[in-house]
């Protein structure tokens, strides 16, 4: 999605292949009119923390670990996947994933899903440069009841954090111009009315580094990418617990 800035991106499925056993070939496709990959970039794609051009990360973010997470994924279950892209109009990946004849199931029951507690409404500000990160963050905390401000950047959590008092902050971890870390510094030894408030990393990064150097800088809690929902209202409720106790 935070590749195609116009157009579409679809997402299809087909019955394959049939086999003689009874058995079916599933295709499943995600289609995009992005930015595409230019062709001597695709043999590295699958790679453990490779993206196609250096400045992928800097303007959109990520680590290069989705592909081979899907790579390893989809062989592990008997099949594989394959891309099909073109410099400046976009991608296709393919996966296809082998199934054994169907088995008659028993109707599961229906259960309402489970209500999950969170803090009474808050006032929360979320920085991440990820548009597509930023608006799911704002659904799920206005859905909660919370009010959101939002910031594209380090400088505008810093600005937002000065200018009114929140209850909660969330702030990505890797930003252009001022990052996670160095807004929480300014926010904590700043004149504002945040310097007490609980603040959170929000991290695509799953390395001990990056955990350490969030909490160093003065983050009270690390989560990391993607966060559910309920793993949210959880963490909110844990952060501002902990900041009671301590006074």
């Amino acid at each position: 999605m935070k590749f195609t800035e116009a157009g579409a991106v679809t997402l299809v499925a087909w019955v394959a292949e049939r086999r003689p056993d009874g058995g079916t070939v599933l295709a499943i496709e995600v289609r995009d009119s992005g930015i595409g990959i230019a062709p001597e970039a695709l043999p590295r794609l699958f790679t453990l923390f490779e993206q196609a051009d250096a400045g992928i990360a800097r303007h959109y973010g990520g680590t290069g670990l989705g592909l081979a997470i899907c790579r390893r994924l989809a062989l592990a279950m008997g099949g594989g996947i394959t891309v099909e892209s073109t410099l400046g109009k976009g991608s296709r990946f393919r996966v296809r994933l082998p199934f054994g004849p169907a088995e008659a199931l028993a109707e599961p029951p229906i259960n309402p899903p489970a209500e999950i507690p969170g803090p009474a409404p808050l006032a929360v500000l979320v920085a991440d440069d990820s548009r597509a990160n930023l608006g799911l963050m704002q659904a799920y905390l206005c859905r909660a009841g919370h009010r959101v401000v939002t910031g594209a950047s380090g400088d505008e959590a810093v600005a937002a954090a000065e200018a009114e008092r929140f209850d909660v902050i969330l702030l990505d971890l890797n930003m252009p111009s001022l990052d996670g870390p160095g807004a929480v510094r300014l926010i904590r030894n700043g004149t504002g009315p945040n310097r007490r408030t609980p603040i959170l990393a929000l991290t695509a990064g799953a390395e001990e580094a990056d955990r350490v150097r969030a909490l160093a800088s003065g983050m009270d809690a690390y989560l990391i990418k993607p966060i559910g929902e309920a793993g949210l209202a959880r963490a909110l409720a844990a952060a501002l617990t902990a900041r009671e106790m301590a006074g």
